[in-house]
């Protein structure tokens, strides 16, 4: 079971306009999600987009990983960091810890 964070608020700031936040990671709001798709990227086999079930508890999103899914997580050239889509939205850095203990 890897449970994804937050990394920090990243700022977008595109050429001739204000700066804009990027979208807020929002657990709570994913509650009502079934899958989150996470981006690794292997030193071999480059970048892979992974579909999984997820969970919310106390605020934290969890996602458990097959053998295959964690075998790309650990050889994740980002790791911890990885990318999530979600709900519509896309966030570049999102960490991604093992949390053996809810599982």
């Amino acid at each position: 079971m890897y449970v994804l964070l937050t990394a920090a608020v990243m700022l977008v700031l595109p050429m001739l306009s204000a700066p804009v936040l990027a979208a807020a990671w929002d657990p709570q709001a994913f509650s009502t999600e079934d899958t989150l798709e996470y981006l690794t990227i292997g030193p071999e086999e480059g970048e892979h987009w992974s579909t999984v079930w997820l969970v919310v508890i106390d605020d934290q999103v969890y996602v458990r990983l097959g053998s295959r899914a964690a075998q790309r997580m650990e050889k994740n050239t980002t790791r911890p960091m990885v990318k999530v889509r979600i709900a519509g939205q896309e966030f570049d850095e999102i960490r991604a810890e093992p949390a053996p203990d809810m599982v």
